[in-house]
């Protein structure tokens, strides 16, 4: 103990050599002479490293540690934070984003049919009207049933769709019950309409394939209709659109590449709250050149799908003739989540009128549920909202649909839950079935001018051109 220095002294611990273990009578039978420099010195022992030494050595990989996790935290995350990073990376996602939906579509690809279950309500004028709905579908076959009630009266209705051998369009039974208590209520200030409408209590009408063919084939006809015929497609045909849209959103839309690019960036307007997420917001405008050709791209790749009837050269030079027409000048507001690096939401807003917009949203925040809300908003005279959220649940295998729209008093909502399915609908043809003239005829006293089943099962022109 130093009098000066009141610590204790550390003495050196004493060292002791360990005698060799004595040789036992096998291990000295076996033993091979030694040679060598029997005088060499022993190995000896490392000192210990001081206490003070070790925490330096701590510290200084703590540093190091510190060091490379900040500047792998800084490229990884800051530096995309960047508004001039931050940009490009929610294009590059959003590419990403669109070809995992497709790939998921690609999983449904053997898929058949789908169920949908839902409901909806409707107020208007002081009236509540309700109902539900249930759909079955597979293949060829549909069978759909739905229900409305208002004023204390409900009518239950019932779809069968069958498509025949050989037919490129479904034969239709339609029955309606609950139509009794309808008749007597109208036909309080009318007998012969409560009539009318006792007598289709319970009715199957069957609208035949034929007629809607033939319906098709008028519109194809006529040019001035501007619509080509209705569309069968296969899965296959879906997908192949989608990648066909893909391809040209990834060369022209989803890019920053200044020859290709038809979004740029003419605002950094700065970080905000959205949906209590952190989001930066951006003015884009659009390059007329780069729009002509995404334009043409699109419609290249179209073309090559059953979507071709709706993408014609002269289509094609109208879209860009109208786009030769624009200033230039339009801007679009565009949020990207700072967390998930993806678009968050894209407004459109009518600049002769601000408080008009259309917003198109992906509230995405991780996990396997794809929330995409599509919203109008008027904020004229007439103010009026509508609003569309589709969420997709990749694993739940679901699409569910709320829509609700309100315009002063009135108001409706619409809630739908979508599902593939494999289950086959089994169909029956409902027996005593009338035609679509017969339930015509019940609400014109028989008088159709003419109208009737021709020979061949269908029906003549003149049931499409009724005066």
């Amino acid at each position: 103990m130093n009098p000066e220095n009141p610590q204790p002294t550390e003495t050196p611990p004493a060292v002791t050599a360990t005698p060799p273990a004595p040789l036992s009578p096998a291990s000295a039978t076996n033993s091979q002479p030694v040679t060598g420099d029997l005088s060499a010195t022993p190995p000896t022992t490392k000192p210990p490293v001081s206490k003070k030494k070790r925490l330096i050595i701590g510290l200084a990989a703590l540093l190091v540690l510190l060091i490379g996790g900040g500047a792998a935290a800084y490229m990884g995350i800051v530096l995309p934070n960047q508004p001039e990073r931050l940009w490009p990376k929610a294009l590059q996602n959003t590419v990403k984003g669109y070809d995992g939906l497709v790939a998921y579509s690609q999983k449904n690809q053997n898929v058949k049919g789908a169920t949908m279950e839902g409901s909806y309500k409707v107020t208007t004028s002081g009236v509540v009207a309700d109902g539900t709905i249930n759909l079955k579908a597979y293949d060829k076959d549909a069978d759909l049933k739905f229900d409305v009630g208002a004023s204390g009266q409900r009518i239950n209705v019932e779809a069968l769709l069958h498509t025949p051998d050989n037919a490129t369009s479904p034969d239709i039974y339609v029955k309606a019950t609950g139509l009794g208590g309808l008749g007597k209520l109208l036909g309080a200030g009318d007998a012969e309409l409560g009539s009318t409408f006792s007598s289709l209590d319970g009715q199957w009408y069957v609208i035949d394939h034929t007629l809607l063919d033939q319906a098709q084939q008028t519109l194809t006809q006529d040019k001035s209709a501007g619509s080509p015929a209705g569309l069968n497609m296969s899965m296959a045909d879906v997908q192949k659109i989608e990648q066909s849209v893909g391809q040209a959103n990834r060369q022209y839309l989803f890019t920053d590449t200044s020859d290709k690019a038809v979004f740029t960036v003419t605002t950094n307007v700065g970080k905000e709250k959205l949906d209590d997420r952190s989001v930066y917001h951006y003015k884009v405008g659009y390059n007329k050149d780069h729009l002509k050709a995404y334009v043409t791209a699109l419609q290249s790749s179209l073309k090559q799908t059953k979507l071709s009837p709706y993408f014609t050269d002269d289509q094609l030079k109208q879209t860009q003739s109208d786009i030769d027409k624009l200033d230039g000048k339009g801007t679009a507001d565009v949020w990207v989540d700072m967390g998930t690096k993806l678009v968050r939401k894209v407004r459109f807003t009518d600049h002769s009128q601000t408080d008009t917009y259309t917003d198109i949203s992906l509230n995405y925040n991780g996990g396997s549920s794809y929330p995409f809300v599509i919203a109008f908003h008027n904020g004229g005279e007439t103010k009026n909202d509508t609003t569309a959220n589709l969420t997709l649940d990749t694993k739940a295998n679901t699409f569910t649909a709320d829509l609700k729209s309100t315009s002063g008093n009135n108001s409706g909502t619409v809630h739908l839950v979508i599902k593939p399915s494999n289950e086959k609908v089994p169909f029956t043809k409902p027996a005593n079935a009338k035609s679509l003239a017969d339930l015509l005829s019940g609400f014109l006293g028989g008088g159709l001018g003419g109208v009737s089943p021709t020979s061949s099962g269908g029906f003549d022109n003149s049931l499409l051109n009724l005066n």
